[in-house]
């Protein structure tokens, strides 16, 4: 419910700091990432909110208590995850490079099916609010 509202007042707001409708000015991606950060703050409130309420025993907090452990769990995690992100991308650019190498027809069809597949995804994603 809370992402459906952020999702919502990001989608709201695009015009009007893209666009710039109204009295607001034209940002252009700017404005996008600036509805995006909105979004997220939403988001971030409402479900901190959630938690406190549901949860009071956890407590959702700023620290500066940052030790040699967590470094080391937050490095267990985010190593791999970027590895994979990195392999992904190298991926994605040695494949965009063959379907360049099959010429126009085959370049043109790719970036269609990926266009659709992009707008899928995004769509995907917003909804879900990561």
């Amino acid at each position: 419910m809370i992402n459906g509202i952020a999702v919502g007042v990001n989608t709201l707001l695009d015009p009007f700091l893209v666009l710039g409708i109204g009295p607001f000015p034209r940002l252009g991606v700017i404005g996008a990432s600036a509805t995006d950060v909105i979004g997220k703050i939403i988001s971030i409130i409402g479900l901190t909110c959630i938690i406190r309420r549901s949860y009071p025993e956890l407590k959702v907090r700023f620290t500066r208590d940052i030790n040699l452990e967590w470094i080391r769990l937050v490095l267990k995690i985010g190593v791999p995850v970027m590895a994979l992100g990195l392999t992904n991308g190298f991926a994605s650019l040695a494949q965009l490079r063959i379907i360049n190498l099959l010429g126009i027809v085959a370049a043109t069809a790719y970036s269609i099916g990926f266009v659709i597949m992009d707008i899928v995804d995004g769509a995907l994603w917003g909804l879900s609010g990561e």
